[in-house]
């Protein structure tokens, strides 16, 4: 995460907004209008950011990793979304067959890229000669595999990557967590196979 990712998490934004609002009332120049203005707009902002964090899964909620997901829309790494996709599972049959079955932490990583992959969700990635980020077509997954926790997918045979910093709306991420578990509750033999 650059540090200009700090600028679009909802939390700062209402803190930056209350201190405004102080700071006019603090300065020579008192204007009441402005300051609940400020007070106003942050406000806003922390209820937003609150129900935000109240939508968080149970184990992000506490974690840095889950406060930074308070922001408006923004792309989070899959490597990343991955950690907090596989606390969510906890107690799922999912989660059951990843630590029965692969003992490394890039190896579970991987796996829950790819149920994340085979969702409905978007992933986006950028082509390893592209500057921008493309939606990942679906249609070639069964082809390759997710390595170095997610960041990248390689298809099988090949050293070079089709997409390299691969990453999920944040937003999206929710809806990823909430159908992976319904998923894991219609799994007739409770193995976690998709």
């Amino acid at each position: 995460m650059g540090s200009l990712s700090s600028l679009k998490n909802l939390p700062i934004w209402s803190l930056i907004a209350f201190l405004l609002g102080e700071g006019v009332q603090l300065s020579d120049w008192h204007n009441v209008y402005v300051a609940i203005a400020f007070w106003t707009f942050a406000g806003v902002l922390a209820l937003v950011a609150l129900w935000e964090w109240a939508l968080l899964p149970l184990a992000a909620k506490f974690k840095l990793s889950g406060l930074r997901a308070l922001s408006f829309g923004q792309m989070m790494p899959l490597p990343e979304a991955n950690r907090v996709v596989y606390d969510a599972l906890r107690q799922t049959a999912i989660r059951r067959f990843i630590d029965k079955n692969f003992d490394s932490v890039d190896r579970k990583l991987r796996v829950v890229a790819n149920y994340i992959a085979n969702t409905e969700i978007p992933l986006f990635g950028r082509e390893p000669a592209g500057a921008g980020l493309v939606p990942i077509d679906k249609a070639i997954l069964k082809t390759g595999a997710f390595h170095g926790g997610g960041s990248e997918f390689k298809q099988h045979g090949s050293h070079e990557p089709i997409y390299v910093d691969v990453v999920i709306k944040r937003g999206d991420l929710r809806k990823a967590i909430r159908e992976l578990i319904a998923l894991s509750t219609q799994l007739p033999n409770q193995d976690g196979y998709i």
